[in-house]
Formats: C-alpha cells, structure tokens, sequence
C-alpha cells in the first residue's frame, strides 16, 4: 500500500510540474514584466558603474568610500588565481553586455 501511494505522489507531483510548463497569459505577463524590470535594474547598474569608473578616474579618490577601480583590480587578480572560473565569468559578463546592446 505504501508502494502505491508513493508512485500516486510521484504521478500527482509530476502533472503540477507538467502543468506550470503551460502558464496562463497573466501569469506569462507578469515574468515578462518582471524580466524587463531586471534587465532595466542591470543596464542601470551598469551606467552607475561606468560614472563611479569615470569620476574616480578624473577625481583620482575614491568616491564617497565606493572605490570602483580598486574593486575591479581585484576581482581581474581573484579571477587571473583561478583560471577557468575567472574566463567562464567573463564570457557571462561579455555575453550580457553584448546583449544588452542589441
């Protein structure tokens, strides 16, 4: 008896998966909205990024205790110390970066 209860758990847990696969149009509108939402949130990150890079540049301090050049020469010298990791990363980032200028 317990043999079969599980396999009905197993069946009933497998058509609740099968069944998120096929969302209903609300459900697909808000990822959708929420996806726009993350990718506006990244490409203004990415702006915040590049002012705090520029500022530090022709400041020559760090700006307001955010030292943006610093941190990126760490984490190029994390990622030269492991070297598959550290390319893997970089292609991720690059990828992202291409993408978002399309």
């Amino acid at each position: 008896m317990n043999k079969a209860r599980s396999h009905a758990g197993f069946f009933c847990f497998s058509r609740k998966l099968l069944s998120l696969n096929r969302l209903n149009p609300i459900m697909k509108k808000k990822l959708s909205q929420f996806k726009d939402l993350l990718s506006e949130l990244t490409s203004f990150a990415v702006v915040l990024l590049c002012l705090g890079i520029t500022v530090q540049l022709l400041i020559g301090e760090s700006l307001l205790g955010w030292d943006v050049v610093g941190n990126i020469t760490k984490s190029i010298g994390k990622m030269g110390q492991s070297n598959f990791i550290g390319v893997a990363a970089l292609l991720v980032l690059y990828s992202i970066y291409t993408k978002k200028k399309d």
